[in-house]
């Protein structure tokens, strides 16, 4: 579960920036995104590091497919931990245990460029 929450799992790239948004980030994007497109907005910002200035201005439909895309990950990497989890659960020897490669399985980091 610990490498789950990590950026091995839980990352993808936008310009070769590493970013991750949670499920709910994810879920208020599409959600505000949406609204933007429908007053008339043909461009969103998203941004990857506040702090430091770094956001992204690009056209929503392409906001909502990177945001489908990362869900869509997001449950992929979900399921594999689930199955990681499982197969530990399975296990009968700390060996076996202390032997099992959870880092196994999992989808390549998506990268988008806007």
């Amino acid at each position: 579960e610990q490498y789950d929450k990590s950026d091995n799992v839980n990352a993808f790239f936008v310009n070769d920036h590493l970013l991750w948004k949670d499920r709910h980030d994810r879920d208020n994007l599409s959600y505000s995104t949406t609204k933007e497109m429908e007053s008339g907005k043909a461009e969103t910002v998203l941004w990857a590091n506040p702090v430091h200035g770094l956001k992204f201005t690009i056209p929503c439909e392409a906001a909502l497919e990177m945001l489908r895309a990362v869900e869509l990950y997001a449950k992929a990497c979900f399921n594999r931990t689930s199955e990681h989890i499982f197969n530990v659960s399975q296990l009968e020897t700390v060996e076996d245990v202390e032997n099992y490669d959870y880092t196994t399985g999992y989808p390549e980091k998506l990268r988008f460029e806007v």
